[in-house]
C-alpha cells in the first residue's frame, strides 16, 4: 500500500521563501556555448556532460558523455567520472574537491564559474532568476520554468526508475468572476490560489502558472494513487475556502486533468507528458468541472 501523500521522502533542495524559490547555488557559463547560462543545482545529485540525458548537458566534442558529477548538500562537491579530458578547479586537475563560491570549473573547453549562494555576485543573479523563472501576478513559477522543470523531472524517472505525476488544473468558469466581479477580483483569487496551493503541496512539488487561469503541478516520486489522494485534498481545500476580493466573498472551484509517468512506460517528452494531462482536464471539464479525470500511458 502507498504511504500517504505528505509522507513521501523526496531529495532536490528548491529552497522557498513565501512560496517563491529563492536561489540556489549555480554554475554559470563564463566561457563556452551559451555564454552566461545559468545553471541552477537544486538537485542533490546532478550529472554533467555531453549526453542529452545528463542534468546539466554541455554539447562540446571534448566534454564526455558523463563527465563529472555533483553532490550537492552543506557543501557542493565536484568529482570526475572517469572523463577523458579531466575535471580542472581553477587550472589545477581534480577527481573530487568541494567548490568554493568563485571558484572556475573548467569542463574540456568550456568554464563554469561556481556561486554559492550567499554573495553580491550571487544576489544579482538572484534577480535575474526570479525574472527568468517567476509569474509576476501570482509569483508562480512561469511556463518556461515548468517545461525546464519537468524535462529534468522525465530524465530522472528514466535514470532512476522513479515515478511521476503531472496535474493540470484550471478555476471553474474564471472568465464569469471576472465579467461578474472585474479583473481586480479575478487577479486577487488567482493569487489566492497560489498561495493556497503552496501551504499544500511538498517542498519538493512544482507549481507553475501555465496561462491564463490554467496552472501546472509537477509531483516527482508520485505514483498514481498518492496523486490522486492529492488532487482530490486540494480540490476540496479549495472548494472549501472562501475567496475574497474587495470586500466580497467568491465561491472557487478547480478541475485537474491527472497523468502519472513510470519508467516502464518507455521514454516520454514534456509534449507528451502535458497533452495527456491536459486531455484528463478537458475530461474533467465536459463531465461538469469541480473534479479530477486521472490516467496512466498504456
Amino acid at each position: 500500500m502507498t504511504k500517504e501523500f505528505d509522507t513521501i521522502a523526496l531529495e532536490g533542495p528548491l529552497d522557498l521563501f513565501d512560496g517563491i524559490a529563492t536561489v540556489p547555488p549555480a554554475l554559470v557559463v563564463v566561457y563556452g556555448n551559451h555564454l552566461g547560462k545559468a545553471h541552477y543545482l537544486q538537485q542533490t545529485d546532478l550529472i554533467i556532460g555531453r549526453s542529452v540525458a545528463c542534468d546539466i548537458h554541455l554539447d562540446e566534442d571534448s566534454i564526455s558523455r558523463e563527465h563529472a558529477a555533483l553532490r550537492v548538500e552543506r557543501e557542493v562537491v565536484v568529482r570526475d567520472l572517469d572523463s577523458t579530458n579531466g575535471v580542472f578547479v581553477n587550472g589545477h586537475r581534480v577527481s573530487q574537491t568541494v567548490l568554493k563560491d568563485g571558484d572556475r570549473l573548467h569542463l574540456g573547453e568550456t568554464v563554469l564559474k561556481f556561486l554559492s549562494g550567499a554573495s553580491t555576485e550571487t544576489q544579482f543573479h538572484e534577480n535575474i532568476y526570479r525574472l527568468m523563472t517567476v509569474d509576476d501576478l501570482t509569483q508562480a513559477f512561469n511556463r518556461h520554468y515548468f517545461h525546464e522543470s519537468l524535462k529534468r523531472e522525465i530524465s530522472r524517472v528514466i535514470r532512476y526508475r522513479r515515478n511521476l505525476s503531472l496535474a493540470i488544473m484550471d478555476i471553474d468558469r474564471f472568465k464569469a468572476i471576472n465579467d461578474s466581479f472585474g479583473h481586480l477580483a479575478g487577479d486577487d483569487i488567482l493569487k489566492s490560489f497560489v498561495t493556497l496551493v503552496h501551504q499544500n503541496i511538498r517542498q519538493s512539488d512544482l507549481l507553475a502558472r501555465y496561462g491564463g487561469d490554467e496552472f501546472a503541478i509537477i509531483l516527482p516520486e508520485a505514483g498514481p494513487e498518492a496523486a490522486l489522494r492529492f488532487c482530490e485534498k486540494l480540490c476540496s481545500v479549495v472548494a472549501a475556502r472562501p475567496f475574497r476580493s474587495q470586500q466580497q466573498t467568491i465561491a472557487v472551484t478547480i478541475s485537474i486533468g491527472l497523468q502519472s509517468y513510470e519508467h516502464a512506460d518507455g521514454e516520454k517528452t514534456v509534449s507528451q507528458l502535458v497533452a495527456a494531462a491536459d486531455k484528463r482536464l478537458y475530461e474533467a471539464k465536459k463531465a461538469g468541472r469541480n473534479r479530477i479525470c486521472a490516467g496512466l500511458f498504456v
